[in-house]
């Protein structure tokens, strides 16, 4: 299960809300970088059952982070694609 914020617009909604984060001392969160469609999310911790993401959520709520969510992860990738070369 993974807890997040999810993607924002652009990098300077992204950079205020890193900002947000820091001044409720959140220390753990990484921002995702890479093309497709949770590009400027924020990620807060992967856990393997959901009564850790929930109780992880909570701690956020009682920090003030609002905009936080539990969504299940998926360990399959999303596309695979086949490329054939021949004559």
């Amino acid at each position: 299960y993974w807890v997040y914020i999810p993607p924002l617009a652009t990098k300077k909604e992204v950079d205020t809300k890193v900002a947000e984060l820091k001044k409720l001392q959140v220390k753990e969160y990484f921002v995702i970088q890479e093309n497709g469609p949770n590009n400027h999310a924020i990620s807060l911790g992967l856990f393997s059952t959901r009564e850790a993401a929930d109780s992880y959520l909570e701690t956020l709520r009682g920090q003030k982070v609002r905009s936080a969510r539990v969504t299940e992860k998926s360990a399959r990738p999303a596309s695979a694609t086949l490329e054939i070369q021949g004559p």
